[in-house]
């Protein structure tokens, strides 16, 4: 079970860390980058009189790459703010599979959380599938989430969502309503240290 938990966490973390590069995310080309230490040698001793060549200096960056993944709090994240709501039970359960990591990026991503009825709607059986394969639900919660920070007014200006599966989700909006992928959007823009979350009315199903 662990093994399948890893893959999985890896899975989004990969498809996020690919949405990046595609997001115009600014590059690290000739960014200066760490090197690990290099780990301390098991070598005999150096024969009595030999000079000792002492190993490279490793000189530490003092900014991290524009586009290098660092994290904010747990309880700061936009899954936190989720995770504080009575209707969102069923989204927190299936994002509890995963790393939360994934959650945390401090970049700043856009969550789609379809409120509980949409699950119910969804099917039990079908929810339970899900819960019960990691991978599968890394896969459908990819298309729940974006790379960016993205408030209903920009989605609306902007008139689609590309996912972290690269799909794009037309966002339309008619008196005052807004849909994303097909979804209503029944409470916009609940923000986060990390970005923002818009809760739908449906799953949205790749």
């Amino acid at each position: 079970m662990k093994s399948r938990r890893i893959g999985s966490s890896c899975l989004l973390l990969v498809v996020l860390a690919t949405s990046c590069a595609a997001d115009g995310s600014p590059s690290t080309e000739g960014a200066t980058t760490t090197e690990p230490s290099p780990a301390p040698s098991m070598t005999a001793p150096a024969a009595a009189g030999a000079t000792a060549v002492s190993p490279p200096t490793t000189v530490e960056s003092t900014t991290a790459p524009p586009n290098s993944l660092t994290y904010v709090d747990a309880d700061d994240s936009v899954l936190a703010v989720v995770a504080a709501r009575d209707d969102t039970t069923r989204f927190v359960q299936l994002a509890a599979t995963l790393d939360d990591d994934v959650f945390r990026q401090e970049r700043g991503i856009t969550l789609l959380v379809p409120v509980d009825s949409a699950w119910d709607a969804f099917g039990q059986d079908e929810f339970d599938a899900l819960l019960a394969d990691p991978d599968a639900v890394a896969l459908l919660l990819s298309e729940h989430l974006a790379v960016g920070v993205f408030t209903a007014d920009e989605l609306t200006a902007m008139g689609g969502l590309a996912t972290a599966m690269a799909r794009t989700l037309p966002v339309a909006e008619s008196d005052g309503v807004i849909t994303i992928g097909g979804a209503t959007v029944v409470e916009a823009d609940l923000v986060a240290d990390n970005g923002v979350a818009h809760l739908i009315d449906a799953v949205i199903v790749p």
